[in-house]
C-alpha cells in the first residue's frame, strides 16, 4: 500500500492496489476531533439534498386524476400550510388530454375548501406525517396573486394528443398561507386530468 500525506478537515486517506484491475484506488478514512476512526471505506457514496429529505422521512406526495373534466372546468388543489410550522419545498406536475392552462396562486381564502386528500410519505417506512394539508376542487372567494400563468398545449377537439407539465424548480411555500394550483381544461372537449404536488418539510428559520 502506498502511503499519502493526510488531508486536513479530519480526513485521511491513500491508494490500494485493487488486484482485479492493478490499478489503485482511493481508501478515505474519517475521524473526529480526537484522531478516532469513525468510519472507513474505500469511496463515499453521496446524495443531493433533495433526495436525502426523502431518505429523511420529510417527503410527501399527493396526486389526483379525473376521468372527464368539461371544456372550461377545472381540476384542482388547494394547499394549505395555515396549521403548519414549517416551510413547504414544492414541485407541481399536471396532465390532460388535451391544451390545459395551468395557474398558481397565493394567499387565496374560500367558503369551502374541498375534499381534503391524504398525503403520503415517499419513505414507505417512515411513521412521520404532512403538517402540510391538500385540498381537491375548493370553492373560493379571493384568489389572491397568480404567481405563474401558463399554457400546457395537448390539442384541441377529438383527436388532441394530450400534454403534460412539470414545474422542477421548487416553490418555498411560507407557512400560515393558502396557495391554489388549478388545471383548466381549454381542449374544446371533455378531456382526462390529473393534479399532483411533491414536497418536502423543514423549519421555519
Amino acid at each position: 500500500m502506498t502511503r499519502v500525506p493526510e488531508l486536513p478537515l479530519g480526513v485521511k486517506w491513500s491508494l490500494e492496489l485493487d488486484p482485479t484491475t492493478g490499478g489503485y484506488l482511493p481508501a478515505f478514512t474519517l475521524v473526529n476531533s480526537s484522531g478516532e476512526t469513525s468510519f472507513s471505506g474505500e469511496a463515499l457514496v453521496t446524495i443531493d439534498y433533495v433526495h436525502n429529505e426523502v431518505h429523511e422521512g420529510n417527503t410527501y406526495q399527493v396526486t389526483t386524476y379525473t376521468g372527464t373534466v368539461a371544456n372550461g372546468d377545472s381540476w384542482s388543489l388547494l394547499i394549505s400550510l395555515t396549521g403548519a410550522s414549517k416551510n413547504a419545498h414544492m414541485t407541481f406536475e399536471y396532465a390532460a388530454g388535451g391544451d390545459a392552462e395551468i395557474r398558481f396562486y397565493e394567499n387565496v381564502t374560500g367558503s369551502s375548501y374541498g375534499t381534503k386528500m391524504t398525503s403520503h410519505n415517499m419513505d414507505h417506512v417512515s411513521s412521520k406525517v404532512a403538517t402540510v394539508e391538500i385540498f381537491r376542487n375548493p370553492t373560493l372567494t379571493v384568489l389572491g396573486e397568480a404567481v405563474f400563468n401558463v399554457l400546457s398545449p395537448g390539442g384541441t377537439g377529438g383527436s388532441s394528443g394530450g400534454g403534460t407539465f412539470r414545474l422542477g424548480t421548487e416553490h418555498i411555500l411560507a407557512a400560515g398561507k393558502r396557495y391554489y394550483l388549478q388545471a383548466i381544461n381549454r381542449a374544446g372537449s371533455a378531456k382526462p386530468m390529473s393534479v399532483g404536488v411533491q414536497w418536502y418539510e423543514e423549519s421555519v428559520g
